[in-house]
């Protein structure tokens, strides 16, 4: 045991007692607010059970010193017993229900705090004033009026001081309640206090206290801005105006005690209503935590992304790359080397490294800040440009490609490097389907029309077609056919043209073959859109 902390109880006991000592009832010497339970209450919850036994000594130094011992020493004793017995008790019943050793974090706690305390200090007033009864120092008659008064007196005494002992025993939650700017609103809050009891019991008062509702105004201004750290405080400090304020009066104590039942409606409403605001605060508080690392991870997944798609598209001028400087290569080792054509590979070269790093830059905008250089471009420049990224590789696998502009199809208003990824896309996965199934006819048609003011574009393979089983789940990322496939074409494809407003589907009524169709907007400045 910590002897200071024993030492400290016992004269802050006496001393709390000895300055509640107001209106008391004699010879019982029980008083309309009673804070000393709460100081025991404190002791227990916060230094744990061992220190249970001095309770008992200071209820008895309590009523030697402030009460001059008011009844035979056997019933001091027998109401001291009790009193350690009850709070004893209450304590440890507080110490397993309530979860957190921060306590009056939510209305849970509050809820359960006054299902304890409430009958323990009904229990330890029937036993005290029935124990003075039952000794012939109170006419059994008095019982029921002297027992309420003893319970409210305790029972406010506990409302009001043991949250605040709890909350500010610890000197850091002082300070990150009370930051150095909140002086001036503080300071308010004090003056709206000190407003409403001045109406309570000033110039305008009256015997009813008919304004004593408007102190739950600057409660709750308090317990909303902040919580239960404030509402405990400005409890505190309207229990002591209120004690102030009768003394000063002159009121009897029948007049006290009715204001304590109305005291008591005050901590009820303060202390929940605190602790409701620092339950959503805390709340507030994890969903942000969990909103930081869900950011956390969705860069990670647009990092992974990234990388997928950027290993996706680059393979493709990667390869052509490699295939075209084999060949300057083999032009150059060649006996007679064909300069011209040399000059025309080398030509070739240059421009798929110039679309490896346009396919880079693109996506990493994209995927970084969803940027998208929009500019006007023709459809038949579109499809062109990105049939001449393939023409090369169709030729080789014997495919013919054609492609077909309707009239009078309107500008687009794209970003024309990644809708040109998305039709280099698609025809790259309809040569790969006609290769790998050795298609009997090997064919490609890319057409473009003006429908209902958007640009249509399709490319349609005579491929086998897509698998009716996967024509659900084709546009999902990682979802593949291909045996050495990445699944990410398709699925970024259709990002891409959906961050233009616009929409990729497999038309999948559509006869032999697997035929996809890009829809994009119009420029609006021509009115098409």
């Amino acid at each position: 045991m910590n002897w200071r902390v024993i030492v400290v109880y016992l004269v802050c006991y006496v001393f709390l007692d000895w300055g509640s000592y107001v209106h008391p009832v004699l010879p019982l010497g029980i008083t309309p607010w009673n804070p000393p339970p709460s100081l025991s209450l404190f002791l227990l919850l916060r230094f744990g059970q061992r220190y249970w036994p001095w309770l008992f000594a200071a209820s008895i130094a309590a009523d030697v010193v402030v009460r001059g011992v008011p009844a035979p020493w056997l019933a001091v004793l027998f109401a001291a017993a009790l009193v350690t017995l009850v709070y004893a008790s209450s304590a440890v019943v507080l110490r397993r229900v309530l979860r957190s050793r921060e306590y009056f974090r939510t209305g849970r706690d509050v809820a359960l705090f006054l299902a304890v305390v409430v009958p323990a200090t009904l229990i330890v007033a029937m036993g005290y004033v029935g124990i003075y009864t039952v000794s012939g120092r109170v006419a059994a008659g008095d019982f029921l009026p002297n027992m309420f008064r003893d319970w409210i007196g305790d029972l406010n005494g506990i409302l009001v001081f043991t949250p605040a002992l709890l909350l500010y025993s610890d000197p850091r939650r002082w300070r990150r309640v009370w930051p150095r700017q909140t002086v001036l609103e503080v300071l308010a809050q004090a003056l709206a206090i000190g407003a409403a009891l001045w109406l309570v019991f000033g110039p305008v008062a009256s015997d009813e206290f008919k304004f004593f509702y408007l102190l739950f105004l600057p409660l709750v201004w308090i317990a909303a801005r902040w919580a239960i750290a404030g509402a405990t405080l400005s409890l505190l400090a309207i229990q002591l105006g209120l004690i102030a304020a009768v003394q000063q009066g002159g009121y009897h104590t029948a007049t006290f005690v009715e204001l304590q039942y109305l005291m008591l409606a005050l901590c009820v409403t303060g202390l929940a209503l605190g602790a409701v605001v620092a339950q959503r605060r805390h709340v507030e508080a994890e969903l942000r935590t969990k909103q930081g690392e869900l950011n956390r991870a969705q860069q990670f997944a647009a990092a992974g992304e990234m990388t997928s798609a950027m290993a996706h598209e680059l393979n493709q001028p990667i390869a052509a790359l490699a295939n075209y400087l084999s060949a300057c290569q083999a032009l150059v080792r060649a006996d007679s080397p064909n300069f011209k054509l040399l000059e025309t590979t080398v030509d070739k070269a240059a421009a798929q490294v110039r679309r490896a790093g346009d396919v880079v830059q693109g996506l990493r905008d994209f995927f970084r800040r969803g940027a998208i250089f929009l500019e006007d471009v023709s459809a038949a420049k579109l499809i062109d440009d990105s049939v001449d990224t393939v023409r090369a590789r169709a030729e080789q696998a014997s495919i013919r490609l054609t492609t077909r502009v309707a009239p009078h199809v309107p500008p687009l208003r794209v970003d024309s490097m990644q809708i040109s990824m998305v039709l280099h896309n698609l025809l790259a996965n309809a040569i790969d389907e006609i290769v790998r199934t050795d298609a009997a006819t090997r064919q490609i048609d890319v057409e473009a029309a003006h429908e209902n003011g958007r640009v249509v574009i399709s490319v349609q393979d005579s491929g086998p077609g897509v698998d009716p089983q996967a024509t659900e789940r084709i546009f999902e990322p990682f979802f593949t056919s291909k045996p050495k496939g990445m699944g990410l074409g398709l699925a970024i494809s259709r990002s891409l043209v959906r961050a233009h407003k616009g929409d990729l589907a497999l038309d999948v009524e559509h006869g032999a073959g697997a035929r996809f169709v890009l829809t994009l907007p119009t420029n609006a400045r021509t009115g098409d859109q």
